[in-house]
């Protein structure tokens, strides 16, 4: 069976403008982490975006072993002040945002991105795929979360999920336009990772992908930076540094999803041998 893998509808329509976000985290100061994403989604707004992404567990930091001292008390929950605060900024900036953090919902632990959408809603996705050393401590998702931002269909991954080819295929397979990751890449493996994970997922599905790496230090990792996105062909076309904070504002073209699949038919091909 053929699956079709363009949305006709969408064909045509306007850019996405998409702010991908790189900074250090404070250590299990949510207040603090959320000023940061309150100033850093102000400046996105003020230059156009209409999404922005941070990076994995963001609003504590990545420090597994600080959340573990501080309890249940340090994880978000979906009465928290913190998701007051990120619905009502992302309805006054008229602006998507997606933020990391480790949550408590329904008495369960996940590491989670939180969705801020302009009509004031808040939904959650949670990380499909858990490092080795996250579970003892996190339930892993078991649901693939999409949202619709000015008609692009956004697939959200959580660091270790981008790893899974599977992840950002069945994602695709879905009509996906963008594989949106928050992550915590070190300097250890994670530059060699996301080098190599980041340009496959795109061009194995013919998508966008857009990532959010820390920069600095967290949890007792030195990070990589290099946040990024790469274009349906696997390119690289905006990054940045390794070591310092910095805010990406890159434009995505529908026509160029569509450009890619007219020459690297994986995605048609595959629909075509197994769906």
């Amino acid at each position: 069976m053929y699956v079709n893998l363009i949305d006709e509808s969408s064909i045509g329509q306007s850019n996405l403008t998409i702010a991908v976000a790189q900074a250090e985290a404070i250590p299990g100061d949510s207040v603090a982490n959320l000023d940061k994403v309150r100033l850093l989604s102000k400046e996105a707004a003020t230059k156009g975006a209409d999404v922005i992404n941070f990076p994995e567990k963001f609003l504590t930091g990545y420090e597994p072993q600080l959340l573990k001292q501080m309890g249940d008390s340090a994880l978000i929950t979906p009465d928290d002040d913190s998701v007051l605060f990120l619905r009502q900024l992302s309805q006054r900036l008229a602006l998507t945002i997606v933020v990391g953090a480790p949550t408590m919902i329904n008495a369960v632990r996940r590491i989670s991105s939180l969705i801020a959408t302009p009509d004031g809603n808040m939904d959650f996705y949670h990380k499909q795929h858990l490092f080795h050393s996250e579970k003892d401590w996190f339930i892993a998702g078991t649901e693939d979360k999409k949202i619709v931002v000015k008609g692009w269909k956004i697939g959200l991954g959580i660091c270790y999920d981008a790893g899974f080819p599977e992840h950002a295929r069945r994602l695709a397979l879905d009509q996906c336009d963008v594989y949106l990751v928050s992550a915590l890449f070190s300097k250890i493996i994670g530059r060699q990772e996301l080098s190599v994970w980041m340009p496959a997922r795109a061009l194995d599905n013919t998508i966008y992908v857009a990532m959010s790496n820390y920069c600095g230090t967290t949890g007792g990792w030195q990070t990589c930076g290099r946040s990024g996105v790469w274009s349906p062909m696997g390119e690289c076309i905006a990054q940045a540094k390794e070591n310092e904070g910095e805010l990406l504002i890159v434009d995505l073209e529908y026509g160029a999803i569509k450009s890619a699949r007219e020459s690297e038919r994986m995605l048609s091909d595959y629909s075509s041998i197994y769906c």
